[in-house]
């Protein structure tokens, strides 16, 4: 279209319609697009505490299994900044129940 032209007054509707359903279209894919990055935070939340469990399940050494410590071996909790004395079964059944939930979540 040439500058100072004129839109035909019968194709101006048309125009204007187009330009609303695009406007919504974007609308809906910039929603979209908010609600991908949101999922990809939180599955890679997922898969990082699916590996932290993984860790204290191998106790640091690939070897050495939680599941193949002796019962009287000590087991602590991290929480907040104290570790907690906790039992060997508690441990194998907090950290295998955590896997299990997380592996549902991915």
């Amino acid at each position: 279209m040439k500058p100072g032209q004129q839109i035909n007054p019968l194709v101006q509707p048309l125009i204007l319609g187009y330009q609303e359903r695009a406007q919504k279209q974007n609308q809906e894919f910039q929603a979209l697009q908010a609600h991908s990055k949101k999922l990809a935070v939180e599955y890679q939340k997922v898969v990082q505490q699916n590996h932290e469990n993984e860790i204290v399940k191998k106790v640091g050494c690939p070897e050495q299994d939680l599941d193949a410590l002796e019962e009287e071996a000590r087991v602590y909790k991290l929480v907040g900044m104290v570790l907690v004395p906790q039992t060997l079964e508690e441990a194998r059944s907090n950290v295998n129940s955590r896997l299990e939930f997380l592996g549902k979540g991915m």
